[in-house]
């Protein structure tokens, strides 16, 4: 069963696959549960293996999800909403599709349960689940065995045991909250006992949460923000680690009876007991209500839970007429109701990875007097005041959003195949574009500037080797911070059973059974594993990585290799041999079709269809991904240093590029979603989004030092690849949240860093399609040269996102809901790409006599030999010139009022001399085999080359085209550490291609 998220399909309803009732009811009697067995919500693992449950009987339930959930036939269950009653009866009842694989009796009334987050039942030490109850304190429960790991105390002013309220465990899966009355305790999982540190959320005549502590949540981008509900209709933002009260949300009508942020982090929704709205807030914010979700819990005490879809675009919330009912969260608009029960539907939950959502149902009914119930009694069934009970578990199949993309792909197939006859009969490709009157030669002193920053680029890959001295000698920099001196320091644990057994309060197990168990040769390491839960397992990566580390060839040959492997190994010669990623997709059977006919076209020679498989699987990748949400526990997703200029008064923040194979799951994360505010009109590239607010909350406190440092303080961000389109991203968050004005930010600059923004919300209104306005840049207050791509003539990860998309753009469109409105994708007169750049595109060409190079010929459409261009409209002058003389110039000089780096006393650069030591612009590739006398004075459009580009956008687009990035994937040349895809992409390149631009 593949795990990964997948889009729900919500126009057609659900089918039920799974129905447990009998369970539930059988317990159901007079002495022991005499308000009837209710649920009280459903959980879903973190893996989704196994389902958990509470009712009013004091039990705890574990469900395993059969291995045939998606292909089951659907149930006939009775689940009239509203006040009718249930369809079914007790003798017609149909038997329970499941029994519990566990039960766990609490004793008394279950408060609330999690599952701990790093659960997978591959690993039996990490299945474990937290509960509380009335007068018990929490405990930690074994899901396979069913005993207790540990429990936790909290004790009153008189020393007597207190129960929770309510129970989380933190994002990393290495602390415990807990709430109570007025306050909020945290104990580490590693160690049971009584050992806990409190928050006090309200202490008298002073603001705060009030009330008992009655839900809580933490945020999922892992820091440190935690979201606590009160009885008093409240609910608060607290810092995790300082127990700092940050905002207070009053709105509700009743007591909070759940908090949960959205996938991204952004917003909280809220949801309170006789409250008939659940409401949405930007924590980044915090001013009021973004909008109301209304549902049917305005006169019920009863705690109703909702959630969140997987891939954050949908919510579900149950209510008392028994009706699930789906809102759009990009607009709070309703998407769809369906009837789910004869009663409350007080729980429902989306499955982790699959197309299921887990239900619960059933509320408090009373017992009727004995005169009003006697048939019932003799029938050895209680009577309860009220009719339609139906407390029972089901489970929902949704259609996946992916099992629609099947029959596209067959039209994708015969496209591929119509384009591929095409070709075949005209027998040659349409030249490029001539677009040599948009190429003007970088100044001299930025390209100085340029090869600096290169340099800083390459520096974060030996970032263990970086030290204040090596950094003051090369750069005359100094060295203020780097991601591993801010790396999260864990706290220790326990390293043996008896370490363990003296730091905990002896209920986790028995000491004998744990000295026993860790006598019967089992190696230390082995017995600790059994007695402590891993509160940081990224930890030991870290240690086991080599303290030398490998270069930056070796990274990034490995990384475009994990990528060709999981991404377009399909693309190779060998056409039937799909992707490592599609085919672990192809077992599960939405994706049955899909990388079937995929694979069909591919064997029978479809190379177009082969090309388009490597996109295709990676739009998969980023949908079914096994390891997609399991972000890595340390607080930087990658690495990053900060330097300081002290003559310029600037500061750099310089970040890595993608190293490992997590980094590469956040590049094919590639889904569009809302860059800050929606009413910007900007969707950005999902997976690199989520990354930059982890950043932004590590570098916010050294952005602040700096600036408050000086009145002339500036701040650069730069990177290479994954960390470049990092850098353009911070850059604009710290001005969009007036952290930093226009006035403070220089120039940021990429170096062969992918695509990652789309300006525009709906089809046709992209800029790519000629639409006329203000670019984001400008609307920020920020010219177009702020934001500077340095893209290596070869280098095909800066167009993976900004190629042509025609032929997969409707397959992508029913790969997800996001791809279907995505302008950028779905332009119907212009150009149809993944995304775009900001600010303007800088194209470099290496000297072909250059190590990594190996003679190869330059770009066709790039003058001969080594050069830095930049791609800009061409001046008044020379295009009047060519319109009259039918004839290209050569490349203007940059302009006066070009960028200068080096402070306002620049005098205007000159242009660097471009592949000639005199100074003198070299022709192209193609114009010297069509001009064989020279190119020294104008040279007539040459043969080689197509029509000039109508535009800049045009000549940007066809320089993106040419070549291909999937034309690249096709060769077996272009992999391995010494193919074209690394060497061009390798960061120490760029700055060796750079440095053979002569000045």
């Amino acid at each position: 069963m593949a795990a990964g998220t997948v889009d729900f399909v919500f126009e057609k309803a659900p089918e039920p696959v799974l129905h447990v009732e009998r369970e539930y009811s059988k317990v159901a009697t007079a002495e022991q549960c005499p308000n009837s067995n209710f649920l009280k919500g459903v959980k879903w693992s973190p893996d989704g293996a196994c389902l958990l449950t509470a009712s009013d009987d004091c039990w705890l339930r574990v469900f395993d999800l059969p291995a045939d959930a998606l292909e089951r036939p659907s149930l006939e269950v009775g689940c009239a909403g509203g006040d009718g009653a249930s369809a079914s009866s007790d003798a017609g009842d149909p038997a329970d599709s499941a029994a519990p694989a566990l039960r766990v009796f609490e004793g008394e009334t279950v408060y609330d349960y999690a599952w701990y987050p790093g659960m997978h039942a591959s690993d039996p030490s990490s299945c474990v689940f937290a509960s509380t109850s009335r007068a018990h304190p929490l405990r930690l429960w074994d899901a396979v065995t069913g005993g207790v790991r540990g429990s936790y105390r909290a004790y009153d002013a008189v020393d007597e045991v207190v129960a929770a309220t309510s129970v989380a465990f933190s994002a990393c899966g290495g602390r415990l909250l807990a709430g109570y009355n007025r306050c909020m305790r945290i104990w580490d999982v590693a160690r049971p006992g009584r050992d806990y540190r409190e928050i006090v959320t309200h202490r008298r005549r002073q603001d705060g949460l009030s009330g008992i502590v009655s839900c809580l949540a933490p945020n999922p981008d892992r820091s440190g923000l935690l979201a606590a509900g009160s009885y008093s209709g409240a609910a608060a933002l607290f810092d995790e680690n300082s127990g700092e009260l940050l905002f207070l949300l009053a709105g509700h009508v009743g007591g909070v009876t759940q908090v949960a942020f959205s996938r991204d982090g952004n917003y909280l929704y809220t949801g309170a007991r006789r409250d008939p709205d659940i409401l949405c807030w930007d924590v980044r914010a915090a001013s009021g209500v973004v909008y109301r979700l209304p549902r049917a819990s305005g006169t019920t005490n009863q705690r109703i839970a909702f959630d969140i879809e997987p891939c954050g675009r949908h919510l579900v919330t149950g209510g008392e007429n028994g009706c699930m009912r789906v809102f759009d969260l990009a607009t709070g608009e309703p998407k769809a109701s369906f009837p789910a029960a004869g009663d409350t539907l007080n729980g429902a939950h989306f499955h982790p990875s699959l197309p299921l959502l887990a239900t619960a149902s059933g509320h408090r009914r009373y017992p009727l007097a004995p005169s009003d119930s006697d048939s019932d009694a003799e029938n050895g069934k209680p009577a309860f005041a009220g009719h339609g009970a139906q407390n029972a578990l089901l489970v929902w199949r949704f259609q996946p959003e992916t099992q629609r993309a099947a029959d596209v792909v067959a039209d994708a197939v015969e496209q591929a195949a119509a384009v591929d006859a095409a070709e075949t009969k005209a027998k040659i490709k349409a030249p490029p574009a001539d677009i040599r009157r948009y190429l003007k030669a970088t100044g001299l002193i930025e390209l100085r500037y340029i090869r600096k920053l290169s340099s800083l680029c390459a520096q974060t890959y030996y970032i263990k080797k970086l030290t204040e001295h090596s950094v003051l000698r090369r750069y005359k920099l100094k060295l203020v911070t780097t991601s591993l001196e801010c790396a999260h320091v864990t706290a220790d644990v326990p390293r043996t059973p008896a370490e363990a057994i003296n730091e905990a309060d002896a209920m986790a197990t028995c000491p004998l059974q744990v000295e026993a168990a860790s006598s019967e040769g089992a190696s230390p390491d082995e017995g600790d594993a059994a007695l402590t839960i891993e509160a940081e397992p990224q930890k030991t990566d870290l240690a086991a990585k080599d303290a030398k580390g490998p270069s930056p060839a070796d990274l990034v040959a490995g990384r475009l290799a994990a990528a060709a492997s999981a991404a377009a190994a399909a693309a190779a010669p060998l056409a039937n041999n799909l992707s490592s990623v599609a085919a672990a997709a192809a077992g599960t059977v939405p994706m049955k079709a899909v990388t079937s006919q995929l694979q069909t076209a591919a064997a029978a020679g479809h190379s177009t269809a082969v090309a388009t498989l490597a996109t295709v699987t990676a739009a998969m990748q980023s949908t079914w991904d096994p390891e997609r949400g399991k972000k890595a526990a340390r607080a930087n997703p990658t690495e990053w240093y900060v330097v300081d200029d002290a003559a310029t008064t600037t500061r750099f923040f310089i970040i890595q590029g993608s190293d490992t194979l997590d980094h590469w799951r956040v590049n094919l994360t590639f889904d569009p979603v809302a860059f800050e505010d929606p009413s910007l009109g900007v969707k950005v590239h999902r997976g690199v989004y989520e990354t930059a607010q982890v950043l932004y909350r590590r570098f916010l406190p050294l952005v602040q030092e700096h600036v408050a440092a000086s009145p002339f303080a500036k701040v650069v961000f730069t990177g290479h690849s994954l960390g470049g389109s990092l850098g353009t991203l911070l850059m604009l968050m710290f001005l969009r949240r007036g952290i930093l004005p226009p006035v403070a930010l220089s120039p940021s600059y990429t170096f062969g860093a992918p695509a990652v923004f789309c300006e525009g919300t709906e089809p046709g209104m992209c800029g790519l399609n000629g639409q006329s306005g203000p670019t984001l840049l400008e609307r920020l207050g920020l010219p177009s040269s702020a934001v500077r791509n340095v893209v290596m003539h070869n280098d095909i990860v800066p167009r993976a996102f900004a190629c042509d998309y025609t032929l997969v753009a409707n397959l992508l469109a029913h790969v997800g809901e996001g791809f279907r409105g995505h302008a950028c994708l779905q332009n119907p007169n212009g150009r149809k790409v993944m995304y775009y750049f900001l600010g303007r595109v800088i194209v470099l060409q290496p000297d072909p006599e250059v190590s990594f190079v190996r003679g190869e010929p330059g770009h066709v459409m790039l003058p001969l030999g080594p050069g830095l261009y930049t791609l800009a409209e061409p001046s008044l002058l020379a295009a009047a010139a060519s319109a009259a003389a039918g004839q290209l110039p050569a490349p203007p000089a940059v302009p006066m009022g070009a960028f200068t780096p080096m402070g306002a006393n620049n005098i205007s650069p000159k242009p660097a001399a471009v592949g000639r030591r005199d100074g003198a612009a070299a022709p192209s590739a193609a114009s010297a085999a069509a001009n064989p006398a020279g190119a020294d004075s104008p040279v007539a459009v040459p043969a080689a080359l197509g029509p000039p580009a109508p535009s800049l956008l045009d000549a940007v687009m066809e320089l993106l085209d040419y070549p291909h990035p999937l034309e690249t994937l096709r060769e077996p040349a272009s992999y391995g550490d010494e193919g074209t895809i690394s060497r061009y992409h390798n960061p120490d390149n760029y700055t060796k291609a750079l440095g053979t631009v002569e000045g």
